[in-house]
């Protein structure tokens, strides 16, 4: 991975905060690059299958706003086999890296810039 690329992404992406209205879209966006079939719920378990910590994934990304959301959602579009593996890893652990674990694994590259 171009670093040079991955900076850019992050310094366009870094600062812009979920904002409901504006924002919901892309979170149905990653379930169906993720998981196709049926939009799921807004408020919903089944938002842990993605890493999120609780019934509302907008609870986890105002840690970093939408910068998580869209890491994951490029990483799905881009390396599908690599997600897919992540996303079959995480079983019961919920422990994609857009939920809570998405907040650091997101802000890191923003701190050495």
């Amino acid at each position: 991975v171009d670093e040079s690329v991955l900076q850019g992404f992050v310094d366009e992406h870094l600062g812009i905060l979920f904002e409901e209205d504006r924002h919901v879209g892309e979170l149905f966006q990653l379930w169906a690059v993720t998981f196709g079939g049926p939009q799921p719920p807004r408020k919903d378990d089944c938002w842990k299958r993605l890493g999120f910590q609780g019934l509302d994934p907008a609870t986890d990304i105002r840690g970093v706003g939408m910068l998580s959301i869209r890491l994951m959602t490029r990483l799905a579009k881009q390396h599908p086999s690599l997600h897919a593996r992540l996303v079959a890893r995480s079983g019961a652990n919920y422990s994609l890296p857009g939920g809570g674990g998405g907040r650091p694994a997101g802000a890191a590259p923003a701190r050495r810039g």
